[in-house]
């Protein structure tokens, strides 16, 4: 019964498809946001898990990458790598510079670390190879592609001339880009490293090592490989994940308004319908329970489409222009569908309220 109400209840197949496209554009909207912010928090995450330390230290104060400041003294790191459990500890200096190629500008982040196989080198290298020596830089593939230049190529990086020797994929934070080069051939003058990268000795207690490098040196902030990836996802989303909440409220409101109007649009168009089928012995409930397949309907067609059209967009700016890179998953459609189908329904109860004003007896007047 609900499914002959529901079927005879259709709107207008314009209006189900203009809703239906509005869904499935709020749909990817907020997929998109998702997106973005999941494949920044990817980066932190490659290049912190790719870095291969177990600890970070650096002035204190400083627990992050992103906004970090002050030197830690190189003396300072030699005595760390000489303390028991410790198997390595290898300096990283990290600066925002401006790169310049084809009259293009661009500002990136760039680390210097002791290429090619030092810690806190790019985790994926899709082309070329490791900067060696002071005239060699690893370009992120976004900032590539931003600066109109190719592998085996030169940029001008705070105006030094730079050959491109590889190109690094996971290393876009949207904002910015990386670019990689050498330590030891660029860190003289500089009064020590930004941060030093520790990795211990098989079987030593991470936790216990830093307990002591505290101890000893208690004027330098010490942060677990994971502690200093949390710290890192807060300052990424600290100003992003305000306006993804936003955006993604603005957009569940449009989908919700969308799914009220075309209830309404039918509840009105199918007047004289609803009161012959209520004079006919038909509930309110199996009505609206029609009413609501309608709706499901619309959402189910509305959120398939925009999840495809999402994932078509990413494929299609992955292949034309690599700048804005977007990760799925599983989680997030699934929010993203809960959070529409919540909001959908709760907007379909005002006009299906107004399903009890509706006499039978208009049957008759119509």
């Amino acid at each position: 019964m609900r499914l002959l109400i529901a079927k005879g209840l259709r709107g207008g197949a314009a209006r189900f498809g203009i809703c239906v496209g509005g869904i499935a554009v709020s749909t990817m909207l907020v997929l998109v946001l998702l997106g973005a912010y999941r494949s920044v928090s990817a980066a932190v995450i490659q290049f912190v898990v790719g870095s291969r330390a177990a600890l970070w230290v650096g002035p204190r104060g400083t627990d992050n990458l992103i906004r970090s400041s002050g030197f830690i003294d190189i003396g300072t790191l030699d005595e760390i790598r000489r303390m028991p459990g410790i198997v390595r500890v290898d300096p990283i200096l990290r600066a925002f510079v401006t790169a310049r190629a084809n009259g293009r500008r661009l500002t990136l982040l760039g680390i210097q670390f002791r290429s090619p196989h030092g810690l806190g080198g790019p985790a994926v290298l899709v082309a070329g190879t490791m900067p060696k020596g002071r005239g060699e830089v690893a370009l992120d593939r976004s900032a590539a592609h931003l600066l109109d230049t190719r592998l085996g190529e030169s940029i001008s990086v705070n105006g030094t001339a730079m050959k491109v020797a590889g190109i690094t994929a996971g290393t876009n934070l949207l904002a910015t880009q990386f670019v990689f080069g050498d330590f030891d051939s660029s860190a003289q003058g500089l009064p020590g490293a930004s941060f030093g990268l520790i990795e211990t000795a098989a079987g030593a207690s991470i936790d216990q090592t830093g307990a002591e490098i505290r101890h000893r040196f208690p004027r330098i902030e010490v942060s677990s490989s994971d502690a200093f990836i949390k710290n890192n996802l807060r300052e990424a989303g600290s100003g992003f994940l305000p306006m993804l909440f936003l955006i993604s409220f603005l957009g569940i409101a449009s989908s919700a308004l969308l799914v009220a109007f075309l209830i309404e649009g039918v509840v009105e168009e199918k007047r004289g319908e609803l009161a012959v089928l209520l004079a006919t012995g038909a509930t309110p409930s199996a009505i609206a329970a029609g009413l609501a397949i309608h709706a499901a309907k619309l959402l189910g067609i509305g959120i398939v489409t925009g999840a495809l059209a999402a994932h078509l967009l990413s494929a299609a700016i992955d292949f034309v222009a690599p700048v804005i890179p977007l990760s799925f998953s599983i989680a997030d459609m699934s929010i993203v569908t809960g959070l529409l189908a919540v909001s959908g329904f709760l907007a379909a109860l005002a006009p299906l309220f107004r399903l009890k004003d509706i006499d039978p007896l208009e049957a008759f007047r119509s």
